[in-house]
């Protein structure tokens, strides 16, 4: 009996105390949720003050003008996009001359704008006639929108004088008004007589700069210094200094009718055609080369045929040919030979000796015509330099333009085609007793 009792009363303490034990746990979550359920008050800092708008007053409407009156013209504005500056109109500017020219291979390059064309040919000729024979790249552009200074008449008279008397890497610039001057001289006379004519040149309107060394191995390959006047004639080109310009294109139609672009010739400068009624320069020498006054004939074949006498024998031999380089009057080393063919013909009394001379189409009529005369010039002197017969005269026709060049398709000239008008034909005749 009391077993039983006591394993009831065990049974009910056990009972009782799983039942404090839940009552606590039961207790315990219901505070922890009270807690987290709980919200948490934050204290948030008031915004700042911010002053009201001005009032917007409304902008007075503009008054209405009267029917009567025209509205009002506005000038234009000019906006520059780098510092959005809003001006007046600004009146157009012109270039500024920029030239350049210097050694190239055994030649010259000339680089640059000229305002002239008369005066851009004459640059390229005092070129070549100061490089004697040395190549000479024009790539001088006619721009009539280029300054148009006082002193570029003389210009051409600079470059030859310049470029005559200096050897190595000699080089003549114009840019930023300034005068630009590097190469060597034989000694230091040249040197003064160089800087001297520079300043004369300009009239100080250019700064001269230079850096002229002495060279003695320059002494007598270079001809002793003096002002060297270009062959062309530079009067149309004064008369354009100062504001009057030629207007012409680089490219103008020639007279031959046919329009070439500046790339075609951009080494050579335009070509222009001759005139029909142009004259070719024929000079009339008696023996041993002394020159008579120049007397002129056209410049067509019929005329050069009506210029020889009625009855002439022309000998047995072929007419004689000398070929020559762009821009050159020197004789070429493969043509001596034909110098004394030439002078063994010529050893007949009473012989005429018919020179005529050509140059191919490319560049001015005038600048080609003096240098067909003096290509011509230089075989007579060459021919007449030996032992010829007494009574002999020589006769030269110098002609612009050559008639005998064949144009390929595109309208562009072979280079052999252009070789071959580059050249003097020598006839010798011999008149009747």
């Amino acid at each position: 009996m009391k077993s039983f009792v006591s394993i009831v009363l065990s049974a009910v303490v056990t009972a009782v105390f799983f039942e404090g034990v839940l009552v606590l746990w039961c207790f315990v979550n219901i505070s922890q949720n009270e807690k987290v359920s709980k919200p948490q008050v934050v204290e948030v800092e008031p915004p700042p003050e911010i002053d009201p708008l001005p009032p917007v007053t409304p902008e007075p409407k503009p008054e209405r003008q009267s029917e009567t009156s025209p509205p009002e013209r506005e000038e234009p504005e000019v906006v520059n996009e780098s510092t959005k500056f809003v001006g007046p109109p600004q009146p157009e500017a012109r270039l500024p001359f920029v030239m350049n020219i210097s050694r190239f291979d055994n030649g010259l390059m000339l680089q640059g704008s000229i305002p002239s064309k008369e005066v851009k040919d004459a640059i390229f000729q005092a070129a070549a006639s100061a490089v004697e024979g040395g190549e000479v790249f024009n790539r001088l552009k006619y721009s009539p929108k280029t300054e148009n200074p006082e002193w570029l008449p003389h210009l051409p008279e600079m470059v030859l004088t310049f470029f005559a008397h200096t050897g190595g890497e000699h080089e003549l610039t114009i840019v930023d008004e300034r005068l630009i001057l590097g190469g060597s001289v034989p000694e230091e006379g040249a040197k003064a007589g160089i800087l001297a004519m520079a300043g004369e040149f300009s009239s100080g309107a250019l700064k001269i700069e230079s850096e002229l060394p002495i060279d003695s191995k320059l002494m007598g390959k270079l001809p002793e210094f003096s002002r060297q006047k270009p062959e062309v004639v530079l009067a149309e080109a004064e008369a354009s200094v100062p504001g009057v310009l030629d207007e012409t294109p680089e490219n103008e139609e020639s007279s031959e009718g046919e329009r070439e672009t500046v790339e075609d010739r951009s080494f050579y400068g335009p070509a222009v055609g001759p005139p029909e009624e142009e004259n070719a320069v024929v000079y009339v020498s008696t023996s041993k080369g002394e020159s008579k006054t120049p007397t002129t004939s056209m410049e067509t074949e019929e005329a050069t045929e009506t210029s020889k006498p009625k009855k002439p024998i022309r000998d047995d031999g072929k007419p004689l040919i000398f070929y020559f380089e762009t821009g050159s009057a020197e004789i070429l080393p493969d043509d001596r030979e034909k110098v004394q063919r030439a002078i063994q013909r010529a050893s007949t009394p009473r012989s005429i000796v018919y020179i005529t001379a050509y140059a191919d189409h490319r560049g001015s009529y005038q600048l080609n015509k003096k240098l067909s005369l003096a290509r011509a010039e230089r075989v007579r002197d060459a021919i007449f330099s030996g032992q010829i017969a007494d009574e002999v005269t020589a006769e030269i026709t110098a002609k612009s333009d050559s008639q005998s060049e064949k144009r390929n398709v595109g309208g562009k000239v072979s280079d052999e085609a252009l070789r071959r008008s580059r050249r003097v034909v020598v006839e010798v005749y011999h008149l009747k007793s």
